[in-house]
């Protein structure tokens, strides 16, 4: 029985540790961007015992091929600050992209708008066109009748008269 035992004891031992790691990783994965700035900032996040944002003290500290920068605070400092003015000039660069951007599309609607205008002015004057055209067509078609007519009954006396 002790043999079956010690695989239950390995097998829970296992599992916890599997399950750790598991949750750990998606803990991890789970982090935003922001998040991870601020663990590296030292700022809030990570574990309340602070050992993580020694960790990312350090991680700062580091150079490209994990070996210690030998920086001075100074020099992290300026550096914080160049990102956060780079960062500061994208913004409004962006920002004033879009109100280029906004401004270009409230002209283009104007413009639409006006255009828009104009093209119904030009149909309702060719409907008003059409219709005078129409009505003169049905004046003169008029005169002709009447004058056909005239003509048939003159002739219809004539006919009788002789």
């Amino acid at each position: 029985m002790g043999l079956g035992d010690d695989v239950k004891q390995v097998a829970t031992d296992v599992g916890a540790a599997v399950g750790g790691a598991v949750v750990d990783a998606a803990k991890t994965v789970a982090k935003t961007p922001l998040d991870i700035l601020e663990e590296i900032l030292g700022g809030k996040g990570g574990d309340a015992s602070g050992s993580k944002g020694d960790e990312a003290q350090k991680n700062v500290e580091k150079g490209a091929n994990g070996q210690t920068s030998g920086a001075d605070p100074a020099v992290i400092q300026q550096q914080i600050q160049d990102d956060k003015k780079l960062t500061s000039e994208k913004l409004a660069f962006h920002r004033q992209n879009m109100a280029t951007e906004q401004q270009f599309y409230d002209q283009k609607s104007a413009q639409d708008a006006q255009q828009k205008k104009v093209e119904q002015q030009q149909h309702e004057e060719q409907k008003k066109y059409e219709i005078k055209q129409i009505e003169k067509q049905k004046r003169e078609n008029y005169q002709v009748k009447a004058a056909q007519d005239a003509a048939n009954a003159e002739k219809s006396r004539n006919v009788g008269a002789g």
